[in-house]
């Protein structure tokens, strides 16, 4: 299966995003390639709908997609349909380290898997503030970004990305970005809990397998 290009356009495709993750851990070592690359894609859209200055985030991760997807479409692709099948191809011919041109799969998986770790964090923070009918405040925006993926950017990246968490905007217009296309949108915080339980496993089994490796 050769890897679709889902990021044609900025708009969360809620729905695929959904049938992706339900699909992509068929078993923990065996994560399909194609289906996290999907969930990946739309994440980068729901962030951008959240704020344009978020696709920042990306910044090591962009080139994690596209080394990935390369990866996937390559003489060596047979080893690339699964996320396990990946990391012991490359633990085996000794290809973790990958090349000045190319990120190895398996490196460009740890920075994509950083990345969703912290939309977890931002969805769940999301999700808890809404049940408590409490401010989304820019301080715990940025504080739970500094905890996670801020620990692997750059000054300027760090900087960047907490410029564009402080203008998020509130709690009920960022629900609103993505609950609409889902037919329980009256009801936002099932949208948030179908997310986070479609995910969280997904990066819990990916980090799982990164923690065999030294990427």
């Amino acid at each position: 299966m050769g890897v679709k290009n889902p990021d044609l356009n900025h708009v969360l495709d809620l729905p695929l995003l959904l049938d992706s993750a339900s699909r992509c851990l068929s078993s923990a070592d065996n994560i399909k390639t194609d289906d996290y690359l999907c969930i990946m894609h739309q994440l980068k859209k729901l962030l951008f709908s959240f704020h344009p200055g978020l696709s920042v985030v990306y910044k090591s991760g962009r080139s994690g997609l596209k080394s990935l997807e390369i990866h996937r479409v390559s003489g060596a692709r047979c080893y690339y349909d699964s996320l396990g099948t990946m990391v012991q191809y490359e633990m085996d011919n000794d290809l973790l380290k990958g090349s000045s041109r190319l990120a190895s799969g398996s490196v460009a998986l740890r920075d994509l898997n950083h990345i969703l770790g912290f939309i977890l964090q931002f969805l769940l923070l999301l999700q808890q503030t809404e049940l408590a009918n409490e401010p989304f405040s820019a301080k715990e925006r940025i504080g739970i970004y500094m905890k996670t993926l801020g620990i692997h950017h750059s000054l300027l990246v760090r900087l960047s990305c907490k410029m564009a968490l402080s203008q998020c905007p509130g709690r009920h217009r960022l629900i609103q970005k993505f609950s609409t296309q889902c037919p329980d949108a009256n009801r936002p915080t099932a949208v948030l809990n179908q997310l986070l339980e479609e995910l969280y496993p997904v990066h819990d089994a990916v980090q799982l397998l990164l923690n065999v490796v030294i990427v």
